[in-house]
């Protein structure tokens, strides 16, 4: 549960630090999402389903997460000693 909190909380710092430092952005994603019918005066009655699909969002979105990705990497620690190889065999220790 934490975790989906901590990386949820990440890509949105993100995407606002994105858009900040890109204003033209920020201003075509406006523009497009005004244009399918989403204004903030009536944000809070608007759902999702009744407006187009914001495309241009997914992809902004998308792009965010492709250059800051919430979670920078898979770290693994080997659980136990095993052979590494066929030939030059190398040992990968469980304390790695």
């Amino acid at each position: 549960m934490f975790a989906s909190c901590s990386t949820t909380a990440s890509a949105c710092t993100s995407l606002v630090l994105q858009l900040l430092k890109n204003p033209e952005i920020l201003a075509k994603l406006r523009c497009d999402l005004q244009a399918k019918g989403f204004q903030s005066e009536n944000a809070a009655m608007l759902r999702l389903s009744e407006f187009s699909h914001p495309q241009y969002l997914s992809n902004v979105i998308k792009e965010v997460l492709r250059l800051l990705p919430p979670v920078s990497g898979g770290y693994r620690v080997a659980l136990q000693t095993f052979e590494l190889g066929d030939t030059d065999k190398k040992y990968i220790s469980d304390d790695t």
